[in-house]
């Protein structure tokens, strides 16, 4: 991973594998690690051909009337990580492209009495299929609110931040190794934009089920 974003794309699970961590003390997981899961025989269900995320599919069902998903802490899986933020990107938009299938073939996933963990799958999987929309309306908030101090100094930081994340693309692009101070604005720039590709994809049709194979 080069420098300029390898920093950032650590950062980025961190936070998904505490995230993962606290739903699992505190309930169930809305989804297993794709590498490295088990679910017990009698609560394994048929798998759909065309289905994108697995290993959400599959323990979502299974927890859909009865039993959590939870993530065994001990457990170690190793994977070589992505060769620079193109191949990552690649990665979440065919994850996210299937949170986006399961939202429109299991839309009562996402609401109350729809399934006994709904809340998890909505906060961790349907949300965040959102968050472009909420930075925007942010954005445009504090652009019209910007003649009050508080406002404008949040619109000085949201430019600040976002001319940060696309210098840290361009640098990525590039192949430089500097800048790694610039690599969380960029993975948090190419995910968000991810959402918008996955979205785009999955609707047109071309999103594969396999995984693409990283370089």
């Amino acid at each position: 991973m080069e420098d300029t974003v390898g920093r950032g794309v650590s950062a980025y699970w961190r936070y998904e594998k505490a995230l993962r961590r606290w739903e699992s003390r505190s309930g169930s997981v809305p989804g297993a690690t794709g590498a490295f899961y088990g679910v017990r025989r009698a609560a394994l269900s048929r798998l759909p051909e065309d289905i994108l995320l697995d290993d959400v599919y599959i323990p979502m069902c299974a927890t859909e009337i009865r039993g959590r998903c939870v993530l065994e802490e001990r457990a170690r899986i190793y994977d070589d990580p992505a060769a620079c933020l193109r191949e990552e990107e690649t990665r979440k938009v065919r994850t996210l492209a299937g949170n986006f299938q399961l939202l429109f073939r299991r839309p009562r996933w996402a609401v109350p009495g729809g399934h006994r963990w709904w809340g998890r799958f909505l906060s961790h999987k349907v949300l965040r299929l959102a968050a472009p929309l909420w930075l925007v309306l942010l954005l445009g908030a504090n652009v019209v609110e910007a003649g009050r101090p508080f406002y404008a100094g949040l619109l000085a930081l949201q430019v600040v931040w976002y001319v940060a994340g696309v210098a840290g693309m361009l640098l990525a692009a590039s192949g430089r190794r500097r800048g790694a101070v610039l690599g969380l604005p960029a993975v948090f720039l190419s995910f968000h934009g991810a959402v918008i590709k996955a979205l785009w994809r999955y609707a047109r049709g071309r999103v594969r089920v396999t995984w693409e194979k990283a370089s």
